[in-house]
């Protein structure tokens, strides 16, 4: 297995982004004192917790698809040589 490339610093800043995202996300489905049920009929944490959860989703996901993108590491790239058989 090939070494880990080390990452700049706005990576890390990302993948923060992303994890606190689905926290968020995650969080606001968790039972609690919210001031009235959400749509989904309980006390979450938040009154608009199914909503707010998929827009965390989404941008936990736009976070991650950007940090792939910008820090995308190439494959190496196996070129095929000529060879005969026999």
């Amino acid at each position: 297995m090939p070494p880990l490339r080390k990452q700049p610093p706005p990576y890390f800043f990302l993948l923060l982004i992303t994890v606190l995202l689905t926290y968020g996300a995650l969080w606001t489905l968790w039972p609690g004192p919210a001031s009235k049920p959400n749509p989904l009929g309980y006390y979450s944490q938040c009154s608009w917790a199914p909503f707010s959860s998929l827009i965390l989703f989404v941008a936990a996901g736009i976070a991650c698809s950007v940090r792939k993108r910008a820090y995308r590491v190439d494959a190496p790239t196996c070129e095929a040589k000529n060879s005969t058989i026999g």
